[in-house]
């Protein structure tokens, strides 16, 4: 079986991740269904994951009449 270049480092990288999520004392999703992903797919405790809309500045707004 032939190896994949830089599979490994692509596994540790992911590993790296991952443990970085779990680890975190607070994780931000953009909606209700990345919330629920996060919290099916690395078990993590929904007290854990705030969601917050992305919204714009309203500095950022068109100043049209």
């Amino acid at each position: 079986m032939e190896k994949i270049p830089l599979f490994g480092a692509y596994k540790k990288f992911c590993m790296t991740q991952i443990a970085q999520i779990k680890k975190a004392g607070k994780i931000i999703a953009d909606s209700d269904f990345t919330r629920e992903d996060v919290k099916d797919t690395f078990k993590i405790a929904p007290e854990k994951i705030k969601r917050i809309y992305p919204g714009i500045n309203p500095l950022y707004h068109s100043l049209r009449n």
